[in-house]
């Protein structure tokens, strides 16, 4: 590999790892699932080097992590031994939103959002993850799921509405426990 392709992919990996990190652990749930999507990523844009045209980087890198992160889901179905460890996991293993409520509230609030996105349909929740924790224009989104606009809108509100209805009961419930 030539010495500007090196240099190119250093700022590559240098600009993009928090992303593709944090997607994959969003999307995984595990810091190891998302650390081997992440390398797999890199490895891709590494061989890919030649193809990537520069202005669409990051439009690129996002439907390769979308991607893998299917086929990482995909894999967990095949293997229910692999699901159920999964599921008996510490909550922690889920990355934070930013939610701004300090003290034990607000990380319950946290995790009971991150519970909830992480149940939402896989079309649903690539959209919510990437609109309001990558926080990517709809524009973007649309070009990174590869699907119309008003494909993508509609995702979003539905995806939102789902949140909303899976939370409200939770806070009915805690409500009418106290």
């Amino acid at each position: 590999m030539k010495n500007m392709e090196r240099i190119r992919f250093k700022r590559i990996v240098k600009e993009h790892k928090d992303f593709i990190y944090n997607y994959a652990f969003y999307f995984t749930g595990t810091r190891e699932d998302a650390e081997d999507v992440t390398q797999e990523v890199l490895l891709r844009t590494w061989q890919n080097m030649d193809t990537v045209r520069k202005g669409m980087t990051k439009s690129w890198i996002s439907k390769v992590t979308r991607n893998l992160c299917i086929d990482w889901a995909r894999r967990r179905k095949a293997r229910p031994d692999m699901a159920d460890s999964l599921e008996s996991e510490d909550h922690d293993r889920i990355p934070s939103l930013v939610i701004e409520e300090p003290g034990v509230e607000g990380k319950e609030l946290r995790r009971h959002i991150e519970k909830a996105i992480a149940r939402l349909p896989e079309k649903l929740r690539s959209a919510i993850i990437l609109r309001e924790v990558e926080d990517l224009k709809y524009e973007e989104i649309s070009e990174v799921l590869n699907i119309p606009l008003n494909s993508v809108k509609s995702y979003i509100h539905r995806g939102r509405r789902l949140l909303r209805e899976q939370l409200s009961t939770l806070y009915t419930d805690e409500y009418c426990r106290r």
